[in-house]
């Protein structure tokens, strides 16, 4: 599963369980989530296209169809459903349990709105989507707002290492006032 730089390949999925659920911020990254997705399993890792399926949510009507129908995830290996937050508002607890039953794991892009109330409304809510194993994409792990994130991290890249490599360039300030700003940037913490 690819997102933007960021790669992970989730091996081992449950035989029972086939669907990879993306849940990404806005209604735009449903569809760059996608070209990511087939970038890489299609054109860098050279999977067959019939082995793997990619449905960008409309709504959640379409997602309860998908639910509805199952027929199409087994025989397809790789399924991923790519929906926006705001599809899943209006989930019952019935709607969530059918679609635990399906989903292998959840994949949640730009993780760091976790803290949110409308987040953690679906995701840490244990009558909800809580017990489907989720993993948490963030280039922002720190909140202005002191709120942690949950869980542990598994990997750390660490904002020297991305200058490093050319995939951050040096940031420019533009400033359009006229009075004095300081601002002081340590590049040697990489926890900023």
């Amino acid at each position: 599963l690819y997102f933007h730089q960021r790669c992970v390949h989730f091996n081992n999925l449950n035989n029972n369980k086939r669907v990879v659920f993306v849940i990404v911020p806005s209604y735009a990254l449903v569809r760059q989530t996608e070209l990511a997705i087939k970038d890489m399993l299609l054109d860098r890792l050279h999977y067959p296209p019939q082995c793997v399926h990619i449905e960008c949510l409309q709504s959640l009507s379409h997602l309860l169809s998908l639910i509805a129908d199952k027929s199409n995830i087994d025989e397809i290996k790789h399924t991923f459903w790519i929906c926006n937050i705001q599809k899943l508002y209006r989930m019952t607890e019935s709607q969530c349990e059918s679609l635990s039953s399906l989903v292998n794991v959840i994949a949640i892009d730009e993780a760091h709105h976790m803290p949110a109330k409308t987040w953690r409304m679906h995701f840490l809510n244990p009558q909800r989507l809580r017990a489907i194993p989720q993993v948490l994409f963030t280039a922002t792990p720190f909140r202005s707002d002191k709120q942690p994130l949950t869980g542990d991290t598994c990997f750390h890249y660490s904002f020297r290492d991305a200058i490093a490599c050319g995939l951050i360039k040096h940031p420019v300030f533009h400033f359009s006032s006229s009075s004095p700003i300081d601002i002081d940037i340590d590049m040697e913490d990489d926890d900023k």
